[in-house]
Formats: C-alpha cells, structure tokens, sequence
C-alpha cells in the first residue's frame, strides 16, 4: 500500500473516532437533587384560652374644695382568665381580639392630706380594686414562634374609696369604672398548641364621684385611679 493510500485512511479513521471520544468524555447526567424541606413558619391564626397572674401598682386621687386631696393608692396582685382569636396574614402580620378577667387584690391606705401637704387630724382611710376586666385589640407581627404584640382598648374595674373625715365619719364610695388601656408585650409559641407570654399594660379607668355624704358644697368631688401592671400568662390554641 501506497504511502498516499495509508495517510488517506489514517484521516478517515479518525474522523470517525473523534465524535465517538467526545461521547466517551461528555459531562454525566447528574441525578435531581433531593428538595429540602419548605420551612414551616409557625401558625398564629385561631382561638384561644389562657390564664394569667401579675402585679399592679396604681395611683389613686381626689380632692374637695374643704378637706382637700386625698391619696391612696392601690397596689398587689391579680390574676384571672383570657380568650382570644387571631389571624395571621400572609407574610407574618397578626391582628386580633381579646377579653380577659381578673380577681384583684389592690389596695392601698395612708393619711388624707390636705390642700396644703399636711396631714389633717383623725383623716385616713383604704382604697382597694377587687376586680379588673378589658375588651382589647392585639397587632403583632409572627416571627415564626416569636411573637411581639401591642394592644389596647376598654378597660373595667370595681374600685372602692374608703376614707375617713374626723368628726365627718367614714365616707365609704364604691363603683365600677369604665376606661382605657394601652400596652404591648411578647408571646412564645412552645408547642404547636400552647403559648406563653408577659405583657404589660397602663390603665385609666377614669373617675368616680366621691363627694362627702350631707355636705353639700362637696357633692362634686372626684376619685380617679390609674394602674400599671405587669403579668405573665399561659394560652391553649386552638
């Protein structure tokens, strides 16, 4: 064979192995990779139930144009029952709507002072809340099982005045306020069923006329009684 004939198949011969080596070489066919699992954010949405125990401290005044002001202010513990719903929407907002209703033990006492600071003889007295309630709205924003919160609305309570005037007597007045309340706090998701939080709260449940009883230049003076409080709470969602 002719050297000719021995280079023309040699080029012919390779023609046909070079694609059958870019075959061999080409990049494996990977397999799909197994997806992760999507992330489950926690669920805020849905009723609930709880109770709670705290501490408040309050401040309570009044006055008279003759025996002038008086301050006792109540503080102690309380503790009741909450029930609520809420509804996350997409991308973690929470709005919602909750009552709840305590058993107190607020009380105060002290001298009944007059206009100028000084105690005034034979004067003193009690003060006491025995219960508080609300009716309030919640906002918050879920981080996952993080969720902080404000909240606010209207505000009850039974609230007693008790001082005593000298010669006067006991003038005893009790009624049920009605007011406000503002505050915030942060709840924890620690199953998917039970919640935990603190929270605390200021409350203005107005006044109330405490004027002396059978004097009648006094018969329009007022008692009004202000709170802080803090407390701690379980809930049961639903």
């Amino acid at each position: 064979m002719s050297l000719r004939s021995t280079a023309l198949l040699a080029v012919i011969a390779a023609m046909f192995a070079v694609p059958a080596l870019a075959a061999d070489l080409a990049a494996p066919v990977l397999e799909p990779a197994t997806p992760l699992p999507a992330y489950a954010q926690y669920n805020w949405s849905g009723p609930y139930v709880g109770v709670q125990a705290g501490y408040g401290w309050g401040k309570s005044t009044g006055g008279s144009p003759i025996l002038g002001s008086r301050k006792l202010d109540p503080n102690g513990p309380f503790g009741g029952l909450h029930a609520g719903y809420n509804y996350q929407f997409p991308g973690g907002f929470v709005l919602g709507a909750e009552g709840d209703a305590n058993l107190a033990g607020l009380r105060g006492d002290g001298g009944v002072l007059s206009s100028g600071g000084a105690a005034l003889p034979g004067t003193y007295g009690n003060s006491r809340m025995d219960w508080n309630a609300s009716i309030r709205a919640r906002a918050g924003y879920g981080i996952d099982r993080f969720l902080p919160y404000i909240t606010g609305g209207v505000a009850f309570g039974g609230y007693k005045f008790d001082p005593v005037y000298g010669a006067a007597g006991r003038q005893p007045f009790s009624d049920t306020l009605t007011g406000w309340t503002i505050g915030g706090g942060l709840e924890y998701g620690f199953t998917d069923n039970i919640t935990g939080r603190i929270e605390y709260r200021y409350t203005d449940y107005g006044n109330m006329s405490t004027g002396i009883k059978n004097v009648a230049p006094l018969e329009n003076s007022r008692t009004d009684l202000k709170t802080n409080d803090v407390h701690v709470g379980v809930s049961y969602k639903f």
